[in-house]
């Protein structure tokens, strides 16, 4: 079978795509907050990320299968990513309706986090700079390192549109992802926590050492 992997940077239409990558991966998870607003919201909401100049979403694919494996999003200017965000608040909290109707917890969720990200003293998510949003594979998708590769790209890229560093937020209770990033360079430049007050811990990746550290790998002849 054909295990070869494509990638590129995803577009409006892949909003689907994302959504639904992004609630598989969500399950493996513990605590993740937005998977719980289903499929409906998070095409909405990749639909407006990737409208905004300011991200970089890039996504795999199996071209043989027309299967979607994974992918990495951010943005090299978080705070304009975050404001394009809160002027879609309306269409955002449309898309989500049927999903808080029936769990109130993620109701509470999203009104503590629409406080929290219009209090500037919050300190558990990235506001400025270029930011690493999420990181997804499909369990049990091949190539097993297939995770490793996507991460290693999208930063690549991100060095390449001309950022110094990329920070991202990570909870410390995925382990899995904690002793991931640590192996790929992530250095510890705050410890923080959620808003389920869950232990966070906010990285950065040098990108100069990182994509020095990690070449991406050339394809054979």
């Amino acid at each position: 079978m054909n295990h070869e992997v494509s990638y590129r940077l995803a577009k409006e239409a892949d909003a689907r795509h994302l959504a639904e990558l992004h609630v598989i991966c969500g399950k493996k998870q513990a605590g993740s907050f937005m998977p719980m607003l289903g499929v409906r919201f998070l095409t909405a909401y990749y639909k407006v990320l990737l409208a905004t100049e300011s991200s970089v979403v890039l996504l795999a694919y199996r071209a043989a299968t027309n299967e979607f494996l994974g992918f990495h999003s951010g943005s090299i200017d978080a705070k304009s990513t975050q404001e394009a965000i809160s002027r879609a608040k309306y269409y955002l909290g449309l898309a989500a309706v049927t999903s808080l109707l029936f769990k109130p917890k993620a109701l509470l969720d999203v009104i503590k986090r629409h406080r929290a990200l219009n209090d500037e003293s919050s300190d558990f998510i990235i506001r400025n700079g270029p930011r690493g949003e999420y990181w997804a594979w499909k369990p049990g998708a091949l190539p097993v390192h297939g995770a490793i590769e996507i991460h290693k790209l999208w930063h690549h890229i991100m060095r390449t549109l001309g950022c110094e560093y990329v920070r991202s937020e990570v909870n410390i209770d995925h382990a899995r992802v904690r002793k991931v990033v640590f192996a790929m360079g992530g250095k510890v430049i705050s410890e923080t926590s959620d808003l389920n007050n869950q232990p966070r811990i906010i990285l950065e990746y040098k990108l100069s050492e990182y994509c020095s550290r990690f070449p991406l790998t050339q394809p054979s002849e």
